[in-house]
């Protein structure tokens, strides 16, 4: 992930979490991790705390992700395009 633009600028890597709570934990287990989210709540800092970067499919500049990235320093992709996520079956589609 590399985050330009309307989001912080930097770049991270790792495993997809599709919430905080699964952030958290992959944290914990020592494996580095992206929040993937369609749209952050407040509810979510835990693992944006825990992630290495953060990716949400609506959003600006302005968002919540977006603010509280960068006040972390961390990456963040907000509104990115045409990226699906289904959380039921726990999955991100790109080009869709």
């Amino acid at each position: 992930m590399i985050a330009t633009g309307r989001g912080v600028a930097g770049a991270a890597s790792g495993e997809i979490g599709f919430s905080s709570d699964e952030a958290k934990l992959l944290k914990t287990q020592g494996r580095k991790v992206i929040l993937v989210r369609v749209r952050d709540q407040p509810e979510d800092i835990h693992g944006m705390h825990a992630s290495e970067g953060i990716l949400t499919t609506r959003g600006g500049m302005t968002s919540h992700a977006a603010v509280v990235a960068r006040g972390m320093g961390k990456p963040c992709v907000p509104a990115p395009g045409a990226i699906r996520v289904d959380y039921a079956a726990g999955t991100m589609q790109a080009g869709a």
